[in-house]
């Protein structure tokens, strides 16, 4: 059982998928940045950054995690979860998902701003390659327009395998 939710959000995503989780499962959350005390088992919901979730690390330390949802903008893809465990090093018997999060590029600052720009020209092209192929994913669209418009939502918020994880 959890007793509690943990985030680290950089554009409001992460932290948007902690309230719904919250909510869904009820119990309460905070953010890292507060360095809240909790005892009992957490689930850490955070932002991706080069496939890997920032701030598990410390959440680790830190807290008894019992879950980690990574929150990015790429699609999820059958060979995603287990190679998200591979680069997080999430042990065994820690859950692991994969969520697609939104995007405002106007609440990055800095290096990621720079490189979000930089990165997008490239995925954005890679993306309309893809559409010349085949039929795009819901979430390769949502993708897409968050680059091209700097902003956006994910294909989905949908929270249902997580929830029914931990709710069992």
């Amino acid at each position: 059982m959890l007793n509690a939710i943990i985030y680290l959000s950089q554009t409001g995503s992460a932290e948007r998928y902690a309230r719904m989780l919250s909510d869904a499962l009820q119990i309460p959350a905070y953010s890292i940045q507060d360095s809240p005390s909790v005892e009992g088992k957490v689930l850490y919901v955070a932002w991706a950054l080069q496939q890997k979730t920032v701030g598990l690390k410390k959440a680790m330390r830190k807290y008894d995690v019992a879950g980690v949802v990574q929150v990015g903008m790429s699609p999820i893809f059958p060979d995603s979860i287990e190679k998200g465990r591979e680069r997080n090093h999430i042990p065994d018997g820690c859950a692991f998902f994969q969520v697609q999060g939104g995007y405002d590029e106007e609440k990055l600052s800095g290096i990621y701003k720079k490189s979000m720009k930089i990165a997008g020209q490239g995925i954005v092209a890679r993306i309309e390659e893809l559409g010349k192929e085949r039929e795009l994913s819901n979430q390769e669209l949502a993708m897409h327009d968050m680059f091209v418009n700097g902003k956006g939502d994910p294909a989905s918020w949908d929270i249902s395998e997580i929830v029914s994880y931990f709710s069992e």
